[in-house]
């Protein structure tokens, strides 16, 4: 009985990690949304030491109410260096309530009390972190796990080692059930040989 539930957990697990993968990969913006989490890989050190380059970080949906100064968040925000949107993840430094909308002022690790990220949109006109523009807050990270991902970042050879993963596990579980097949067969027959 306990196999039987320990495989059940083990092909759930599987099958929710695949649809994770499928679905980060085909439609990035909706994972959030159907899983409520959200892995992303730190690429700027302005987080550092607590979030470092190459860290994985796992962000999960964010509550408005639940938001507080000193949480840290990933947002989407225009990024002049990358000239395209992109996802950040700071520290919430204050709350502002301006126009009856909340404003979420942002910082990276070491900067001063008062000291604000100053983010602009793609005319280069200020703009202001809302929470549509909040993607979660952080919830733990794997340390350099970036450096093994950024090696499969082409989303057909993950897909392709995901798939070749899961017919390798499929493979050994067929192979072991008729090893223990087998081996009940033998048994019984030297049962009966004994009789």
């Amino acid at each position: 009985m306990k196999k039987i539930i320990w495989n059940i957990f083990f092909y759930l697990f599987l099958f929710i990690l695949t649809s994770y993968v499928f679905v980060a990969i085909l439609i990035p913006d909706k994972t959030m949304d159907i899983f409520h989490i959200r892995t992303y890989i730190i690429v700027s050190p302005s987080m550092d030491p607590v979030l470092n380059v190459n860290d994985l970080v796992f962000v999960i949906k964010a509550d408005e109410s639940e938001l507080e100064v000193g949480d840290i968040i990933t947002f989407k925000t225009y990024i002049r260096e990358l000239d395209a949107d992109s996802y950040v993840t700071h520290y919430i430094g204050a709350i502002q309530n301006s126009d009856d909308q909340t404003i979420y002022k942002t910082q990276g690790e070491g900067q001063a009390a008062g000291d604000y990220d100053e983010w602009v949109n793609s005319d280069l006109s200020p703009d202001e972190i809302t929470f549509n523009d909040i993607e979660g807050k952080y919830l733990f990270k794997v340390p350099y796990i970036g450096n093994v991902i950024s090696f499969f970042n082409d989303p057909i050879l993950l897909a392709l080692l995901f798939g070749n993963i899961i017919i390798v596990v499929v493979i050994v579980k067929y192979v072991k059930n008729i090893r223990k097949e087998k081996k009940h067969v033998l048994e019984e027959k030297q049962d009966k040989e004994e009789l």
